[in-house]
C-alpha cells in the first residue's frame, strides 16, 4: 500500500521533471516553444543564457549539499549548447 509520503515525493518529482523540460534550453521541449513563437535566433541565444544559468543553479546547489545531479543536469545543458552553436 501506497503511503501519503510517497505519493506526495512522486508528485514532487514529477513536477520537477516537469519544470525542467520546460526550460527554454535545446534540445527540451520549453525550447520548440520559444523557437515557435522567436524565431531560431532569438531562441538560440535564450538556450544558451538558460542552460548557463542552469549551470550557475546547479553548482550552488551542489556546493550547498544537495548532491550532483542539478550540476550534472546543468553541465549537459550548457555543453549541448557550445557543441550545437
Amino acid at each position: 500500500r501506497l503511503g501519503g509520503e510517497t505519493l506526495t515525493l512522486s508528485a514532487g518529482a514529477s513536477a520537477a521533471l516537469s519544470a525542467f523540460n520546460a526550460l527554454p534550453a535545446r534540445p527540451l521541449d520549453g525550447w520548440r516553444a520559444l523557437e515557435a513563437v522567436a524565431g531560431a535566433p532569438a531562441a538560440r541565444a535564450v538556450s544558451l543564457l538558460c542552460a548557463s544559468s542552469a549551470l550557475l543553479c546547479g553548482l550552488v546547489l551542489a556546493l550547498g549539499g544537495y548532491g550532483l545531479p542539478p550540476l550534472l543536469a546543468g553541465t549537459a545543458l550548457t555543453l549541448f549548447q557550445l557543441r550545437r552553436g
